[in-house]
């Protein structure tokens, strides 16, 4: 027996056309996905240094970037935190 007398003809084509809508409405999704994106939640009490536009937002959130510029964070120097250890 083949494929087309097991089905009709109009069940493949309706299964088709719904694998195509699914597949189509998921593009968005597979794009919307950054693997080079982290959110981390505990930068509020860090003791960091800030250049260019990065900045700690009042919920902890440390934004790095905006639209158009990059920044980035920087720990202080704790030579003496070094020296005790």
């Amino acid at each position: 027996m083949g494929l087309f007398q097991l089905f009709p003809m109009a069940t493949i084509l309706v299964s088709l056309h719904f694998l195509i809508i699914f597949y189509v409405s998921n593009i968005p999704l597979a794009f919307a996905q950054n693997e080079n994106q982290f959110i981390n939640h505990g930068f509020h009490p860090a003791k960091l240094h800030l250049d260019g536009t990065a900045q700690l937002l009042s919920n902890g959130l440390l934004q790095l970037t905006n639209s158009k510029n990059i920044s980035s964070p920087q720990q202080p120097n704790n030579s003496d935190q070094i020296k005790e250890a």
